[in-house]
């Protein structure tokens, strides 16, 4: 094989990791955490209401967002269905 051609065929396998990583990172990780902690800044948001589903539900739609603005590859289509499982577990949950 030669260097050319085994350039081209680790182009895939590169492009879906980073846009696994990518879709995972903005829309569960960066979104989440990030408006769950400004959200529980206020003492009186993080006791009466269920910041955490709303947290949930911004980072879902941010993951779309970020699926449709990236040209819904299959990588990033696959990332955002486990994204999406992943924050509705926690949306879909009793407990506040």
């Amino acid at each position: 094989m030669s260097d050319e051609q085994r350039r081209s065929s680790a182009r895939p396998v590169f492009s879906h990791h980073h846009n696994f990583r990518r879709a995972n990172d903005a829309g569960r990780g960066d979104l989440f955490c990030g408006l769950r902690r400004l959200l529980a800044l206020s003492q009186t948001l993080a006791l009466a209401y269920p910041i955490k589903k709303w947290a949930a539900l911004f980072a879902i739609a941010g993951a779309v967002f970020y699926d449709l603005a990236t040209g819904s590859r299959v990588g990033t289509e696959r990332a955002l269905f486990m994204t999406v499982i992943m924050l509705a577990s926690s949306c879909s949950t009793g407990r506040r």
